[in-house]
């Protein structure tokens, strides 16, 4: 009977963290969306939001931390340059080889043709 009566204890304690739980979830989104919406009454659309936060940065930002952002923007700009020069050396390669490889193939047949034609020629 002791048995039963901790499992059932248990069993509350799991069922009252459970509620606990949802309810700070629910409190949580309810947070959220009162969030969303002042955020949506102050700034209307995500580019004065996106403005605001960049009038905000650009005041407080250092000269050291500045020239680190323009070094590693022009950094990434020359990484995606050179793969993009990358990618058209490579297409390009592939369309030379083919191209190539299509040209000795037509060699090869044309020669096979003329041989077939001269043996064709002797024989007769």
């Amino acid at each position: 009977m002791n048995v039963n009566v901790n499992i059932s204890a248990r069993e509350g304690k799991n069922s009252l963290e459970q509620s606990r739980a949802s309810e700070r979830a629910r409190e949580r989104e309810t947070e959220r969306r009162c969030l969303e919406v002042a955020l949506e009454v102050v700034f209307p659309t995500r580019r004065s939001w996106l403005g605001r936060v960049y009038k905000m940065q650009n005041a407080k930002i250092t000269p050291e931390m500045r020239s680190r952002m323009k070094a590693r923007a022009e950094r990434s700009k020359r990484i995606v340059k050179n793969a993009r020069r990358g990618n058209k050396l490579a297409l390009h390669s592939k369309i030379a080889q083919r191209a190539w490889q299509d040209g000795y193939c037509n060699i090869l047949k044309t020669r096979e043709e003329k041989g077939n034609n001269r043996k064709k020629k002797v024989l007769h």
